[in-house]
């Protein structure tokens, strides 16, 4: 039965919080209200952490408690923020809000926050193309998150494994960690793991040439990200991935429309990251190769402008673009429309198409 005044509004963000960790969407200006009572408290960040899943990182932004009265919230604030910092590739940030995080919850005492704080720390160490230390991190992650029972996290730790192995070109090893995380979300009814365990999937699959298969996971998270409410974070990322798989079963026209929409929304997050996969994918898809040599080079100028270096299994749909490219075009006239390219912004580069 429903409490006082006092309680429900204590209540409130919690409610919203599990809502919206359940796949729930909720009307900004509802959980506005829902943390007003108390804006820098545990429940308040709980309710605003929960929002990072639905894309609305500027909302999130606004929520999260700013003058945090304990030690705890401070530290958990700091995982959210560094979460915001892995979405938008802003990598000193990442790490300044990570290893701040790790080390509040380490004097805490705190496994579960160490073991969120360590997730990011992570993230930071696979932006940077350091994939061994990101596997060690998140393996130990992975043990905390069994020892502990934590079961969402112990599925977001074998997605994490699964996508280095994919990107370290081990697309067996992927795939079975894919699997185990997609059955424990399942089992676990954790919307948030099952999309990230699907992404894992479909990457494995595309990467092992399994097209058909791809094509399906792909798809549906496709469309699971253009139903958000704002477009959710991983969209960019399973566009660019669809219209490889795509372009790969011999529908370029069709890939390139799915790599367009991918930069777009890219465009609109203003996430410079999730910008460079896109130009990367219309370069492998777009008709005329002159074209895709300047794309190539606009994205690796972004590359190395967001310090974003590609992973091995990111090289081989380059390398496979360039070796065509050069092929067509001749060694000197590639070099020379890859050089034109690199002088180019993205959004410049975009407009060559």
């Amino acid at each position: 039965m429903p409490g006082d005044a006092e309680q429900e509004a204590r209540a409130a963000p919690w409610r919203v919080g599990f809502a919206l960790s359940q796949g729930e969407v909720i009307a900004p200006d509802d959980v506005r209200a829902a943390v007003a009572a108390d804006p820098d408290s545990h429940a308040a960040w709980f309710a605003a952490n929960a929002v990072i899943e639905h894309g609305d990182l500027a909302l999130v932004s606004e929520l999260l408690p700013t003058a945090a009265t304990d030690p705890w919230t401070e530290a958990a604030v700091l995982t959210s923020l560094a979460h915001i910092a892995h979405a938008n590739g802003d990598q000193a940030t990442l790490e300044r809000t990570a290893t701040r995080s790790a080390a509040l919850f380490a004097d805490l005492g705190d496994r579960w926050g160490r073991l969120r704080a360590t997730e990011w720390v992570g993230g930071l160490a696979d932006m940077r193309g350091e994939h061994e230390r990101a596997a060690a991190l998140h393996r130990e992650g992975l043990r905390w998150a069994e020892e502990l029972a934590l079961w969402p996290q112990v599925c977001a730790e074998l997605s994490w494994l699964a996508w280095l192995a994919v990107q370290t070109r081990d697309y067996a090893q992927g795939r079975e960690l894919a699997e185990r995380a997609y059955d424990l979300a399942v089992e676990q009814g954790s919307p948030g793991a099952l999309i990230f365990a699907e992404m894992s999937l479909g990457l494995a699959a595309r990467r092992d040439g399994k097209l058909d298969l791809a094509v399906t996971h792909l798809s549906r998270l496709a469309d699971l990200g253009r139903g958000e409410s704002q477009p959710a974070l991983y969209l960019p990322m399973v566009l660019v991935e669809l219209g490889y798989a795509v372009e790969q079963g011999g529908d370029p026209d069709a890939a390139l429309a799915l790599h367009i929409e991918a930069f777009e929304v890219a465009e609109a997050m203003a996430t410079m990251r999730d910008a460079v996969g896109p130009l990367e994918g219309m370069a492998a898809a777009v008709r005329s190769p002159e074209v895709a040599a300047r794309l190539l080079g606009a994205a690796a100028a972004a590359r190395i402008a967001t310090l974003s270096p590609a992973a091995p299994a990111e090289r081989d749909d380059t390398d496979r673009v360039t070796a065509r490219l050069r092929a067509e075009l001749g060694p000197e006239r590639f070099d020379a429309l890859l050089a034109e390219g690199a002088r180019l912004s993205p959004g410049e580069a975009r407009a060559q198409l």
